[in-house]
């Protein structure tokens, strides 16, 4: 199989794999949220729910980390494709050496 459209299936994935990370922290993010104005509506002390807002928190940044390490994979993806001399243009796979195949280039994105 030509080493480019292995390149793209990688790229789809990893694509795949960043947004669901960024889904996961925003998720993360908007129950850390619910939960503090919920304590707020019942009129509870900030004692409540100490230890389990803590332990959302250490989850987000067990996330953040995760999302470190794949901004990491994705620059050294990026570098093995250029030492392959895998056609990659303005942050895109091209099979550019393909026949009307140069429509089907997979974006890839920067890693937020």
């Amino acid at each position: 199989m030509e080493k480019v459209f292995v390149a793209q299936r990688v790229n789809s994935k990893l694509q795949a794999t960043e947004k669901s990370i960024d889904v996961a922290m925003t998720e993360a993010a908007e129950l850390l949220t619910t939960l503090i104005e919920a304590r707020r509506e019942l009129n509870m002390s900030t004692v409540v729910g100490d230890k389990e807002l803590a332990s959302l928190t250490q989850a987000l940044v067990a996330l953040d980390a995760a999302r470190q390490s794949t901004v990491a994979l994705h620059n050294g993806l990026g570098k093995m494709a250029k030492a392959m001399r895998i056609p990659i243009t303005a942050g895109t796979i091209k099979p550019n050496f393909v026949i009307g195949a140069s429509e089907d280039a997979v974006t890839m994105r920067e890693a937020s």
